[in-house]
C-alpha cells in the first residue's frame, strides 16, 4: 500500500470527490449495501419473525463497539491529522489506543456474555447460546478492524480501504453461505458470516500495521488521557444515537410483533440506498475538510458551503426517485417470496421514502460537524445527539404501542432534523459559513410540489410501462432543474473530471 497522503485538502475538492469517492461507492455498495442485497434472501428463507429477530440482534451488537472504544477511533480520527507528519508521534498514537482498546473491550465483552442471561431471552425470546456469543464476541475483532479503517480513510486511501471492505465482505458471504447450505443454519449462518469477516479485517490490519511499524508495544498514559478528553464527551452522544438510530426496533419488538419489526427493518434497509451514495461522498469530505480547516482555513469554509448546496440537491433528488420507484423496488426484493410475505413488505411503501430522507439530513450535518470537530468542542456533538435521542425515544415509547411502527418512521425523521438544525447552528456560530439559503428552499419546494401531486395522483404509483415512462420524464425534468439552480459550470467540472483522457 502507499503512504498516506499528508496535504490532502490541496487542489479540486470536486476532483477528490470524484476520484476518491467511486471506490468509496463501489465499497458501500457492496459492503453497506449487502443488507439490501440480501433481502430477497433474507425475506425467502427467513419467515418475518425470524428477519425481526436477527435485525433485534444486529442492533444488540451495534451499540456494543460504543462501549468497547469509548469514543477513541473519532479521537483517532482528529489527532492523526496533528500527529501524521511524524512517524514516531503517528506510532505512538495508533499503538496507544490499539492496546487499550484491545483489553478495555475484552474486558467488557466478558460481562455482557456473563450477564446476557438476564435481559437477552425475555427481550427477544431467543437462548443466550449461540447467539449471545455470535452477537457480541465479534465486537472486539469489528472495533480493532474499524481502527484500520479510520487510519486509510483519514490518508485519504480510498482505494485501499475499499478492497479490503470488499474482500471482508465476500468472506462474510461466502461463510454464511457454508453454514446455510452445509448445516442448515439461518440465523446462525448470518451471525457466522459477519463474524468471519470481521476476523479477517482484525488480522490483516494487525500485520499490516506491524509491518508499517505502525503498530509496536508503546503506550502512552498522557497521549490517552488527551484522546479520552476528545472522546468521553462524545460517549453519551454516540450512546443516544445508538438509541435514536436503533431503540425503535427494541420498542417496536417489545410492543408489537416480531414480523412487525421485520416489516419496520425491511423499510429501513431498503432506505440505506441513499445512505450508500452519501456515506460514499462525506467519507472523502471529512478527511479533506478537516485538513483544509488546518491548513487552509478561509478556502475550506468557501468548499464547505459549495459541497453542502450539490450534497444537499443530490440527495433530494435520489431520495425523490426512490420514492416514484419504491414499489417496483419491493416488488423486486419480494420476488422470491410466497404471495404472502409480498403483500405484507407492500405495507412498507411509505416508510422507505420518509427514512431516506433521514440521510438527507444526514448527510448535511456529515459536512458541518467536521467544523466542531476542528474546533474540538465535542460536548456539541454529544449534546444534541442526547436531545433528538430523548425526543426520539420518549416518543417512541409513548406512541408505538397505541399507533403501531409508522410512529417510529415520523419520529426518527424528526430526531435527525433537530439534530443537524443543532449542528448546523453550532458549526455557523464558529466558523461562519456563507450559505446560499433561497437555493435550498428552491429545490426543497419543487420536490415537495412533485411528490404531493404525485401522491394526490395515486395511479402512477403503480407498477405500469407507462407509469415508469412517466415518472422518469418526471425525473429528468427535475434533474434539469438541479442543475440550473447549482450552475452549469460546475457540471461542466464534473463531466471533465469523470470523461476518460486520450
Amino acid at each position: 500500500m502507499k503512504e498516506n497522503n499528508i496535504n490532502i485538502h490541496e487542489g479540486s475538492w470536486l476532483r477528490s470527490v470524484v476520484k476518491h469517492g467511486k471506490w468509496y461507492l463501489v465499497s458501500s455498495i457492496i459492503t453497506k449495501g449487502i443488507g439490501i442485497f440480501l433481502i430477497p434472501f433474507y425475506t425467502s428463507y427467513l419467515s418475518e419473525a425470524e428477519y425481526g429477530i436477527l435485525n433485534g440482534l444486529l442492533a444488540a451488537a451495534r451499540f456494543v463497539p460504543i462501549i468497547i472504544s469509548l469514543g477513541l477511533d473519532a479521537a483517532f480520527a482528529r489527532f492523526f491529522h496533528d500527529k501524521k507528519h511524524s512517524p514516531e508521534k503517528l506510532k505512538e498514537l495508533f499503538s496507544t489506543i490499539f492496546w487499550f482498546v484491545t483489553v478495555f473491550g475484552t474486558v467488557i465483552i466478558t460481562i455482557i456474555l456473563l450477564t446476557s442471561e438476564l435481559w437477552l431471552e425475555n427481550l427477544l425470546e431467543v437462548p443466550v447460546w449461540p447467539y449471545a456469543f455470535l452477537t457480541f464476541i465479534p465486537a472486539i475483532f469489528f472495533q480493532i478492524g474499524q481502527l484500520g479503517i479510520v487510519f486509510l480513510r483519514q490518508s485519504l486511501l480510498a482505494k485501499q480501504t475499499s478492497v479490503l471492505e470488499v474482500v471482508s465482505t465476500a468472506i462474510n458471504i461466502l461463510s454464511m453461505l457454508f453454514f446455510v447450505i452445509v448445516f442448515s443454519l439461518k440465523i446462525e449462518a448470518i451471525l457466522l458470516g459477519k463474524f468471519a469477516g470481521y476476523i479477517f479485517l482484525f488480522i490483516f490490519y494487525t500485520i499490516y500495521f506491524v509491518r508499517k511499524n505502525i503498530l509496536g508495544f508503546v503506550f502512552n498514559k498522557k497521549l490517552l488521557i488527551a484522546c479520552m478528553l476528545f472522546s468521553l464527551p462524545l460517549i453519551p452522544g454516540t450512546a443516544f444515537s445508538w438509541i435514536q438510530a436503533l431503540s425503535d426496533r427494541f420498542v417496536i419488538g417489545a410492543s408489537q410483533t416480531n414480523e412487525i419489526l421485520g416489516l419496520y427493518t425491511f423499510a429501513a434497509n431498503l432506505a440505506m440506498i441513499l445512505y450508500i451514495l452519501s456515506d460514499a461522498i462525506t467519507q472523502v469530505i471529512g478527511p479533506i475538510t478537516l485538513s483544509g480547516l488546518i491548513f487552509d482555513k478561509e478556502r475550506a469554509k468557501k468548499k464547505i458551503a459549495d459541497f453542502s448546496l450539490f450534497i444537499f440537491a443530490l440527495m433530494l433528488f435520489a431520495n425523490l426517485i426512490l420514492f416514484l420507484f419504491s414499489k417496483e423496488l419491493i416488488s423486486i426484493m419480494t420476488f422470491f417470496s410466497k404471495k404472502e410475505s409480498q403483500n405484507f413488505y407492500l405495507e412498507s411503501i411509505l416508510a422507505i421514502p420518509l427514512l431516506s430522507f433521514m440521510y438527507v439530513l444526514s448527510a448535511q450535518y456529515r459536512i458541518f460537524m467536521n467544523v466542531i470537530q476542528y474546533h474540538k468542542k465535542m460536548w456539541i456533538l454529544s449534546s444534541g445527539i442526547i436531545i433528538a435521542g430523548i425526543v426520539n425515544l420518549s416518543l417512541n415509547i409513548i406512541l408505538i404501542p397505541e399507533y403501531g411502527y409508522f410512529v417510529a418512521v415520523i419520529t426518527s425523521v424528526l430526531a435527525i432534523l433537530i439534530y443537524t438544525l443543532w449542528i448546523f447552528y453550532w458549526s455557523q456560530h464558529l466558523e461562519h459559513v456563507n450559505i446560499e439559503y433561497k437555493k435550498y428552499f428552491k429545490i426543497f419546494i419543487v420536490v415537495i410540489i412533485c411528490i404531493s401531486g404525485i401522491y394526490y395522483f395515486k395511479v402512477l404509483i403503480e407498477i405500469s410501462i407507462i407509469n415508469i415512462f412517466l415518472k422518469s420524464i418526471i425525473i429528468f425534468c427535475i434533474g434539469l432543474f438541479f442543475i440550473y439552480i447549482y450552475k452549469l459550470e460546475k457540471l461542466k467540472e464534473v463531466i471533465n473530471i469523470i470523461k476518460p483522457k486520450k
